[in-house]
């Protein structure tokens, strides 16, 4: 019987076909998404949903702003308007969870470390029983006293006694695409803005049905309280060098 000598090609020949053989096993394992990511996006930007102890959406004030509200408290779940609770307690759509995963609709309190200095900051839902009408705020922690470096009015309802709050926010962490994700994403596509977007912990808000100067609070009507409506249109607020930045996005 003829004996075979084992040989350095011989050897990287068995090896290189085995590593082809394993790359394709491997291939035929994953999953083909149901959309695409861009190419700045890691693959982690798929998960769009907080996952893990650490919840972002808050029940209660926050200690530390004790005494800032002035006049407003913090929105409860029956302060939102019978539309967003229904749809609370509904099952999501398919392009709901890829935008906002499982995050509530009614969070009144979402914490998260927005300007990147290693402590919670807030974006928080308000209410003035007085005035009947909402607002949304950006708190940071800067320092010993919190900062508020944005807020949106909301104007009294059409149907006061169906809850006062008629908008919504959820949270991006750091390394998620979130709104990056829509075609009507104002920064381009492996642009240093965007990158830098994609890599820092963001709040989008949707914005009331009515925003035109040229159309007061009297004329929300009912009709614009459809789910079809609400959430037709963001803003969205992040820091960049410690600079607020505010971004519209539709669709």
């Amino acid at each position: 019987m003829t004996s075979h000598r084992w040989t350095p090609l011989g050897g990287w020949a068995i090896a290189l076909f085995a590593l082809f053989f394993v790359s394709l096993s491997l291939a035929a394992c994953v999953p083909t998404l149901r959309h695409s990511l861009p190419s700045d996006a890691v693959p982690e930007s798929a998960a769009l949903t907080p996952s893990g102890s650490g919840a972002p959406c808050q029940a209660e004030l926050p200690p530390e702003l004790d005494g800032t509200l002035n006049g407003y408290r913090l929105a409860q779940p029956e302060d939102f308007i019978a539309t967003l609770r229904d749809w609370e307690n509904q099952a999501k759509d398919g392009e709901f969870t890829v935008r906002y995963g499982d995050q509530p609709i009614t969070c009144s309190v979402i914490a998260a470390d927005f300007n990147g200095d290693r402590h919670l900051d807030y974006a928080l839902i308000v209410v003035n029983e007085q005035r009947q009408t909402s607002q949304f705020r950006l708190v940071l922690t800067r320092g010993d006293r919190p900062e508020i470096v944005a807020t949106r009015d909301f104007p009294t309802p059409p149907q006061t006694d169906e809850g006062l709050v008629y908008t919504a926010m959820f949270l991006k962490l750091p390394h998620q695409l979130g709104p990056a994700y829509r075609d009507s994403f104002p920064l381009a596509e492996g642009s240093s803005g965007r990158s830098h977007f994609i890599s820092v912990a963001a709040v989008e808000l949707w914005t009331a049905p009515i925003i035109s100067p040229m159309q007061p609070p009297a004329a929300l009507t009912s009709e614009m309280f459809r789910p079809d409506t609400l959430g037709e249109r963001s803003e969205v607020f992040y820091l960049d060098r410690g600079e607020l930045q505010v971004l519209q996005v539709s669709g």
